[in-house]
C-alpha cells in the first residue's frame, strides 16, 4: 500500500503541473493551424503526426505532451500494483484514472490537430477526473496504513 500512496501522490503533483503547463500554452503559445498532422482525414494517423511534431517543436508543448506520456505510464503502473494488492478496492478507481488520462490525452492530440476548444475542454476534464482518481488511491492507502499500524488491545 505505501507504494500505491507514493505514486498516487506523485501522479497528483505531475498532474498539477501538466494542468499549469497547458494553461501557460492556452495562455502564452499559439498553436499554428497549419503542422504536421494538421491536415489529413485518419484520425489515429494525424494524431501520430502531432504528437511527434509537438515533441519535436520543443519548449512548452513538447513539455506538456512529455508529462502527458510520463502520467500515462504512471497512471499504468498504479492500475498495475492495485492489481496486486489483495482486497485494495482500488482496482476500479486506478482503472478509471487510466481511462481519465487516456481521454485527456487522445482529445489534446484532437487539439492538435484540429485546435478545437472541446477538445481542450475534455482533456481538462479527464485532468480532472485523473486528479480525483490518484487523491482517492492516496486517502484509502494511507488509511489501509492507519489500520494496520494500530496498537494491539487486550
Amino acid at each position: 500500500m505505501t507504494g500505491l500512496r507514493r505514486l498516487g501522490l506523485g501522479l497528483v503533483g505531475l498532474c498539477v503541473v501538466e494542468y499549469l503547463l497547458g494553461m501557460l500554452l492556452n495562455l502564452f503559445v499559439a498553436i499554428p493551424h497549419h503542422h504536421p498532422g494538421s491536415g489529413g482525414s485518419e484520425y489515429f494517423g494525424r494524431a501520430w503526426q502531432s504528437l511527434l511534431w509537438g515533441i519535436s517543436h520543443g519548449g512548452l508543448l513538447a513539455a506538456h505532451l512529455s508529462l502527458g506520456i510520463l502520467i500515462l505510464l504512471g497512471s499504468l503502473t498504479l492500475a498495475a500494483l492495485a492489481f496486486r494488492v489483495p482486497n485494495s478496492g482500488l482496482r476500479s478507481v486506478t482503472v478509471l484514472g487510466v481511462l481519465a488520462v487516456v481521454a485527456a490525452g487522445f482529445n489534446g492530440a484532437s487539439f492538435l490537430s484540429y485546435g478545437q476548444n472541446v477538445s481542450s475542454m475534455i482533456m481538462a476534464a479527464g485532468l480532472a477526473v485523473a486528479l480525483l482518481c490518484f487523491s482517492w488511491v492516496i486517502f484509502r492507502a494511507t488509511g489501509s496504513l492507519d489500520q494496520g499500524s494500530a496498537p494491539a488491545t487486550s
